[in-house]
């Protein structure tokens, strides 16, 4: 499975043997801890409870962004907006639905490139702006409706549609791929189950306090989802871990403060800052290998 993603099927290929020598090592050294797949895993060690407070706070986070109210309750913003129109607000779903999928498609793509926590704090920061300008201009045309221009109105939902395209960017790739690289094998399963869990059971919260806030407050939600925002920003910059170009095995060193494999770390065998003497190696994977029971 390793190969042909990392070496094109070559066998001796000095990056596909430091990923398959990582992996071996890192499940041995789990073997000799006595780590298990029990639920109680993600509580055992602080790295195991560390590696579950970052990684399923991707779900709470991106579901108390303000989405919520762009997704669910677009009609009722944009009636707020002066677009009361039922052919105008189904154009409007259309064209958000491919507006978005264009955003997170580059999203993905900016993960890769940029890392995933710079690609959370810059996109996070443009949703709080998004929102506070949605919430001023909202109140602009609440305060005298009559008086509004179309402009204000379509400017109202130009804003809207900038903030479901920055969340598309971050928060649609992030949510299912950082959960996943900061908690290791034995807690995987269950604290990314978690994650999902958490946001969920918040979503169905959310769901229905966000049209009491804004029936109750009108224009003032935006600005509370955005101070709320805030926090968030200030949490990510302060506990999320970087991941870009790091294998699932060398996270551990982030969390645990080494790495359970004696080769390098491959980014640098692959850049070839370090070498490896790739039949050393194929050889005691061959003793090890051997000696695992089946």
């Amino acid at each position: 499975m390793i190969l042909p993603f990392v070496s094109n099927g070559d066998l001796s290929d000095p990056v596909a043997v430091t990923v398959y020598k990582e992996i071996l090592d890192t499940i041995e050294w789990e073997k000799k801890e006595g780590r298990t797949l029990s639920p109680r895993e993600i509580v055992r060690t602080p790295g195991a409870r560390k590696r579950l407070l970052v990684g399923a706070s991707a779900g709470p986070f991106s579901c108390v962004a303000g989405n919520i109210i762009a997704s669910y309750y677009l009609n009722i913003e944009l009636e707020s907006a002066g677009i009361a129109d039922s052919n105008q607000q189904l154009k409007a779903n259309v064209v958000l639905n491919v507006w978005c999928l264009a955003c997170a498609l580059t999203g993905t793509h900016l993960a890769a490139r940029w890392g995933r926590k710079p690609t959370a704090l810059v996109s996070q920061t443009l949703l709080i702006a998004c929102l506070f300008v949605i919430g001023g201009l909202t109140k602009v045309y609440t305060d005298d409706p009559a008086a509004a221009s179309r402009g204000l109105s379509y400017g109202t939902v130009a804003v809207m549609f900038l903030f479901q395209g920055f969340y598309s960017v971050a928060w649609t790739p992030l949510l299912y791929l950082y959960p996943p690289e900061v908690m290791n094998y034995s807690i995987r399963a269950n604290g990314v189950a978690l994650s999902s869990f958490m946001l969920n059971a918040l979503a169905c919260v959310l769901v229905y306090v966000m049209p009491i806030g804004l029936t109750n407050i009108g224009w003032r939600m935006y600005m509370v989802n955005g101070a709320w925002d805030v926090v968030i920003l200030g949490l990510i910059a302060y506990y999320w871990v970087e991941t870009k170009g790091r294998t699932l095995e060398e996270i551990d060193a982030l969390f645990e403060g080494e790495k359970h494999s004696s080769v390098p770390d491959v980014e640098r065998v692959r850049q070839g800052i370090e070498t490896v003497d790739v039949g050393a190696i194929e050889r005691q994977l061959e003793t090890d290998v051997a000696g695992l029971k089946v």
